[in-house]
């Protein structure tokens, strides 16, 4: 969990208010659970990432976002 992820689709998601380093939950971001963002930086100092959405921006706990990332490639989603 680095900048690696910086570019990534990532879907929005709710965690506890003030849980990971003190990141804070507005009730904002209720309206962006399940819409697709985009990873625009990573702050180190508290491991989260800024995540870009279509009419805002919100800050994720990086322990948490990458089970919240989206295939980049349509094919990993089918069965095999």
């Amino acid at each position: 969990m680095k900048k690696e992820l910086i570019g990534r689709k990532v879907k929005g998601f709710k965690f506890e208010d003030e849980k990971y380093n003190n990141l804070p939950y507005s009730e904002a971001m209720n309206d962006y659970i399940g819409k697709i963002g985009v990873i625009k930086k990573y702050y180190g100092c508290d491991n989260s990432y800024e995540v870009q959405f279509e009419k805002a921006q919100f800050w994720y706990p990086g322990e948490l976002i990458e089970q919240h990332l989206v295939s980049d490639n349509p094919l990993d989603s089918l069965p095999m």
